[in-house]
């Protein structure tokens, strides 16, 4: 079991974290369930894990063979893992994570139900076992800039800042209290165990129909929450969430609603929300597979509800380029080589 478990995170650093949150596409793909089933490699690496992983880091502090120091921006599973990796390759590896602990979305927003945060932390303590310094609550571009890292004498830098911003929609009523985001609402209940804005008792409903959505909506019934209604385009075929987490959300009581557009925020004359208003989606791609939805005006839905939570998707806080050579496109992505990860100033490299 031991040896399972150092086969395991020979190549991946967070193997303790993953053997229970990864949604292990590489299984839907594997041959052998042409012959029965497919490889179960995620439970696989769960059970090395809880057999075979020792009680402290069996790794030794990497051998540093070079002089150039590198700043890895952002302390999430892409930063990590490549400061993991950058250290056995012997370099002298920062991390700076704005956030008070290290893990980005593994730490602050999958629910402590699906990952104990215990197992995070072994996974964590064995990327600086390796000799990684990990500085937490420094952001870059606010705390110090790109500049000021080359200064202090950093040759290359890895942005590997994550998707943390949530999305919402620009409907009629979005504006005002009553309607949250799903990442700042997965944090708070994660930490706190509730959520200041949605009070015991709250129906509340999710907009989105991916496993963020699934996270919220399940974790909203933990919070509290006296009923949830999950409402997504997609239609019973298409929606992205996890067959399994569908399933185990549907057990808890969530109900689902597919082929919805939001249409509009139902707000009373006092301004408090009561409920939304949805159009049927008749179509969510087009004939050439991109997002171009197409609803039905005639057929509406409105679903009561008095806290709206969106969770259709999530965008990067790049700050950091601000006053750098570091070229954003115009829907503010990152431009980078897709193959040496180099963006447009040189010296800085991109990932996750």
């Amino acid at each position: 079991f031991v040896e399972a478990y150092e086969k395991a995170r020979e190549v991946n650093p967070f193997v303790s974290t993953l053997g229970r949150v990864c949604a292990h596409p590489c299984e839907t793909e594997c041959r052998r369930a042409q012959v029965d089933k497919a490889v179960a490699i995620c439970a696989l690496k769960r059970f090395a894990v809880d057999k075979g992983r020792p009680d402290s880091p069996p790794i030794e502090k990497a051998e540093v063979c070079y002089p150039e120091k590198v700043a890895v921006i952002g302390g999430g599973p892409s930063g990590l893992t490549a400061a993991h990796d950058l250290a056995k390759l012997g370099y002298r590896v920062t991390v700076f994570e704005m956030g008070e602990k290290a893990g980005g979305m593994f730490y602050n927003c999958i629910p402590t139900y699906r990952l104990p945060r215990t197992e995070l932390a072994a996974d964590v303590a064995n990327v600086t076992a390796l000799g990684v310094e990990i500085k937490t609550g420094v952001e870059v571009g606010k705390d110090i800039t790109v500049r000021e890292l080359q200064e202090q004498g950093y040759k290359a830098m890895l942005v590997s800042v994550g998707l943390s911003l949530s999305r919402g929609l620009p409907i009629p009523g979005a504006d005002g209290p009553g309607v949250l985001m799903a990442l700042p609402f997965l944090t708070e209940v994660n930490f706190t165990g509730r959520c200041k804005d949605m009070p015991v008792g709250s129906n509340v409903i999710v907009i989105g129909g991916g496993n963020v959505a699934i996270d919220v909506a399940r974790s909203a019934l933990r919070a509290g929450a006296g009923s949830v209604k999950m409402a997504c385009l997609e239609s019973w075929k298409e929606v992205p969430a996890s067959p399994w987490e569908i399933e185990e959300a549907r057990e808890e009581g969530v109900e689902m609603n597919v082929s919805k557009g939001p249409k509009a925020v139902l707000r009373d004359k006092n301004g408090k929300v009561f409920g939304l208003e949805f159009r049927e989606c008749v179509a969510v791609f087009d004939a050439e597979g991109r997002f171009n939805p197409k609803y039905d005006d005639a057929c509406l839905l409105t679903l009561e509800g008095d806290i709206i939570i969106f969770a259709i998707g999530q965008g990067s806080d790049l700050t950091l380029a601000k006053d750098t050579e570091i070229q954003l496109n115009p829907r503010g992505q990152l431009i980078w080589d897709r193959n040496t990860y180099t963006t447009t100033q040189t010296g800085v490299f991109a990932c996750g």
